[in-house]
């Protein structure tokens, strides 16, 4: 859960007990040192007459390494492991390898590197959006929240999923018809008429869907069609999909926010957060600090993990299942030890606190993570 911290009293303590209600997660409370960095920030994301501002907008990543306050890193004995040129004075994905998530496994290097942090217990963290899902889901949400009381509520990810699939199929058209309903600002007097494209997208949306998911989602859609009010999706910016992703550096300072934080400088962001501050009980919260990662090792490390975590989402969102099966089938004994790596990475972090990860992310993608990296087959 994405906390919107502008409805909320500004105070870490009420942002984190809010975040977990309802959605317990180990490890919260325990003192930590992050770093983080980010990738594919696209600042906003836009409907235009032409289509959206960014057509091909990639999964937004922040993340990097955290660890407990008795860990003290050596990082240039981990620059020295690696062994790269002495005229690198700053450390960067690329030096370790280039190319897209494919051609990043089989770099030499990579392993060294994750194994390295494992070792000595300096963990990954992140967290991962699909933009375009992100900006859509909340049609959903408006449906279902006005029905509370229905049996369909539980399955409400399921619904998110079949829509943004078929919204994603064609993203020009889907840009075009949002566009033209003004969303996220769609006049009460409008839903019907909304309500009423969407179900057609959906019905010539072909073999997106299977007959028996098209028939649910298209019901649940028209069910909305008498709806005065779809909440999460009128009396917002209209054409806006989304303004910053400050918020996301919020949750995981709030969520953790007995720890202490180092962000790579990034100028709206630190604008943003010095604009509308945290406080702790009452008093001015100082758990994050802005560092230039050019003087700092461990965001130059927070780099490498956030940059390789952004490279594997994008693949993960672009790809389809069967190809990403094949993919998996072709892989090198260099690539098939960088995933395995990888997925160690993973999971030490995960013993430690669940709440190191968080993903918004559909539920096709979620399949293809599970497969990908726990060889975990999607269900029939």
């Amino acid at each position: 859960m994405l906390i919107e911290t502008e409805d909320l009293k500004l105070d870490v303590n009420d942002i984190q007990a809010t975040i977990l209600y309802g959605n317990p997660l180990r490890g919260v409370d325990g003192t930590y040192t992050f770093y983080h960095d980010e990738t594919n920030n696209i600042r906003k994301l836009l409907l235009t007459e032409t289509g959206l501002n960014n057509p091909e907008p990639k999964s937004f990543v922040l993340g990097g390494v955290v660890y407990r306050p008795s860990v003290v890193p050596d990082w240039t004995a981990l620059l020295r492991s690696l062994k790269l040129q002495t005229t690198i004075k700053e450390l960067k994905l690329k030096h370790l390898g280039k190319g897209d998530f494919l051609d990043l496994l089989s770099s030499k290097k990579l392993p060294t590197f994750l194994k390295w942090l494992t070792q000595r217990n300096i963990h990954v963290h992140f967290s991962v959006v699909d933009v375009v899902y992100w900006s859509v889901v909340d049609i959903i949400d408006s449906i279902l929240v006005n029905r509370l009381d229905d049996a369909r509520v539980v399955h409400a990810r399921e619904y998110k999923n079949f829509l943004y699939r078929v919204l994603k199929r064609d993203l020009a058209a889907t840009s075009a018809l949002l566009f033209s309903a003004d969303y996220p600002d769609v006049a009460p007097g409008a839903t019907r008429a909304f309500i009423e494209r969407l179900v057609d997208v959906v019905k010539s949306s072909g073999p997106v869907l299977s007959a028996e998911e098209a028939a649910r989602l298209i019901e649940l859609l028209q069910d909305s069609m008498d709806d005065a009010v779809l909440e999460f999706i009128q009396d917002e910016e209209r054409h806006v999909l989304i303004s910053g992703f400050d918020g996301f550096y919020r949750h995981v300072i709030c969520l953790f926010k007995d720890s202490r934080h180092f962000l790579d400088k990034e100028d709206v962001v630190a604008e943003r957060l010095t604009n509308v501050p945290l406080k702790d009980s009452g008093v001015p919260y100082t758990g994050y600090t802005f560092l230039d990662s050019k003087a700092d090792p461990g965001i130059q490390v927070a780099d490498v993990v956030t940059g390789l975590l952004g490279k594997y989402w994008t693949y993960i969102n672009t790809v389809d299942y069967d190809t990403m099966v094949a993919d998996m089938k072709g892989l090198n004994a260099a690539q098939r030890t960088t995933v395995a790596t990888l997925k160690r990475a993973i999971v030490a972090a995960d013993r430690i606190s669940d709440g190191f990860i968080h993903m918004t992310i559909c539920d096709d993608d979620v399949e293809k993570h599970r497969r990908f990296f726990w060889g975990i087959a999607r269900a029939q």
